[in-house]
């Protein structure tokens, strides 16, 4: 459930404008940790049909993409950059200072021992947010608890190429 969380809180985040999604999460089989997550409107089919093929439905795979999720990709990587979840792992704890980027645009998060990482806003703008912050925790780290799971694999059904594999080092 945090997952599906995490997304809709997200896409609230980066796009207040557009018309929410409806996140399920279940279960491939009873008692498995394989998830399927299913994104959809709303509303009618209608809508459905139409938020396919508008840019809204690129937004999805992006939004996957900046959350850490999937991966972009190869020609596209850099747009995206840093996802949440590798600033989370690379933080390893809270910002030791945060500056803004006049010319990009984007920001310099500084861990503690003074290394510096650019970040894109939205992926600023996630991070900021603590409700994306519990859901990540919730839905991505608090698994690794379990001495069984050594990582997570995120991928676009039949597009392995998005595949995103988040290790057990997310919170040390």
């Amino acid at each position: 459930l945090s997952l599906g969380s995490l997304i809709s809180e997200s896409q609230k985040t980066l796009y207040p404008e557009r018309p929410p999604l409806a996140v399920n999460v279940r279960p491939f089989k009873e008692g498995s940790f394989d998830i399927q997550i299913i994104l959809h409107p709303l509303s009618n089919i209608q809508n459905i049909l139409d938020f396919i093929s508008s840019p809204d439905g690129s937004e999805i795979k992006e939004l996957l993409q900046y959350i850490g999720l999937i991966i972009p990709p190869v020609a596209t990587a850099g747009a995206v950059g840093v996802s949440l979840i590798k600033l989370i792992k690379w933080l390893k704890g809270k910002p030791k200072n945060i500056e803004k980027i006049d010319t990009s645009g984007g920001l310099k998060y500084f861990d503690n021992n003074g290394n510096s990482i650019l970040v894109d806003q939205k992926i600023h703008a996630l991070y900021q947010n603590v409700s994306i912050q519990q859901n990540i925790y919730n839905g991505i780290a608090k698994p690794f608890e379990n001495k069984n799971v050594k990582n997570i694999e995120c991928f676009i059904k039949d597009d392995k190429n998005t595949m995103a594999l988040i290790e057990n080092d997310i919170v040390e």
